[in-house]
This record gives structure tokens, sequence and C-alpha cells, in this order.
């Protein structure tokens, strides 16, 4: 494996719109890429936490919409990934 990236295996569900069900497959992504979606993920989280705090201008509705923002940026990063 190349310096700077990291293999992930995935598993493909019934439910998904890539290949064929349960199939196992190795992807590589940059250590950059990755780091990227660990911290896109991690500030979702801690807005969420965050959220009681202050609820009149980044309270729950803010939370749920930052949160939707990051997973679906994560998701979009990623499904780069699975193209055939």
């Amino acid at each position: 494996m190349l310096p700077g990236h990291h293999t992930l295996t995935t598993k493909t569900s019934p439910n998904t719109s890539t290949s064929a069900s349960n199939i196992m497959e190795k992807v590589s992504i940059d250590s950059d890429i990755l780091l990227q979606v660990i911290q896109r993920l991690g500030d979702a989280v801690d807005i969420c936490y965050t959220a009681p705090e202050n609820p009149k201008e980044e309270g729950y509705p803010y939370a749920t919409g930052y949160s939707r923002a990051a997973m679906q940026g994560v998701i979009e990063t990623l499904q780069q990934y699975m193209v055939e």
C-alpha cells in the first residue's frame, strides 16, 4: 500500500444502488480525504452536543441541518470511490 493511502473494505448491501449484493471489495482512499471525512463527521457530532447550549442561534434545528449537510457531503465524497 502506498504511503498516505488507506484501504477500506466495503460490503454492498441489497439496498444500495451499486453492484451486486454482498460483494466485498477493497477501496483505496488518500489519507487526506479520509481525514477530511472524519473531521467533517466529528464537527457534526460536536455541533449536536453543543446545540442545547445555544438554542436560539445554533440549537437543534441548526444542528440537524449542519449534520445532514455533513452526512450528504461524506456520502458524495465516498461514492466517488465506489465508481466501477
